[in-house]
């Protein structure tokens, strides 16, 4: 019974393993590869221990099994490539979950929100790696006058927009850059005419 359990958790281990390889490979040309090695070592398993009913020598697997083989130098570069492929699109779509929440908290307010950088820390030796650095957003004001000239003026909007960045992604208010913008190309030097 124990070499029953021991059969169908190996088939089972086989096929964890070969789903977490081909989900870990996004190239196409790869995975195709991944697919008929995982279809081998699942034949290869499943057969072994019939092959002694017929009198055959039972197939075992050594840890040693591939220790002759050899990954190419162009293979290995394209499963870094397709790795860093991945890890490149995990973090755009972190980016823009981070962009999406800013929009979010934006609306309902009196500004737009006309651009969101955010940063991450990519040191991968770094205990705060994937953590966020920045998040610089430009906002333009729909109406009314703006923020910026008075010194004492306490926009709330502002300062709840940065809170609830800062309490949802655990970071410092001051690594939150907000740069507020009237719409006024003049203030920026833009378009600027003088009249004569």
């Amino acid at each position: 019974m124990d070499g029953i359990k021991q059969y169908i958790g190996n088939i089972f281990c086989i096929y964890i393993i070969m789903s977490v390889l081909e989900s870990i490979i996004s190239n196409e040309k790869y995975a195709r590869y991944m697919k008929l090695l995982g279809g081998v070592v699942m034949i290869m398993v499943v057969v072994a221990p019939l092959a002694g009913l017929f009198g055959g020598r039972e197939i075992s697997f050594d840890s040693d099994i591939f220790s002759d083989c050899e990954l190419s130098d162009e293979v290995y570069a394209g499963i870094l490539s397709a790795e860093k492929g991945r890890n490149d699109e995990i973090i755009s779509l972190y980016c823009d979950t981070v962009r999406e929440r800013a929009v979010s908290c934006v609306e309902g307010t009196d500004y737009e929100l006309i651009s969101c950088d955010v940063r991450l820390n990519l040191d991968e030796n770094s205990s705060d790696y994937g953590k966020i650095v920045l998040i610089d957003m430009a906002l333009l004001k729909k109406s009314g006058i703006y923020a910026g000239q008075n010194k004492d003026f306490y926009d709330f909007d502002i300062v709840a927009l940065k809170n609830n960045l800062a309490n949802f992604y655990n970071i410092p208010q001051a690594n939150i850059y907000i740069n507020r913008y009237d719409g006024q190309d003049d203030k920026e030097g833009i378009g600027t005419e003088v009249e004569h």
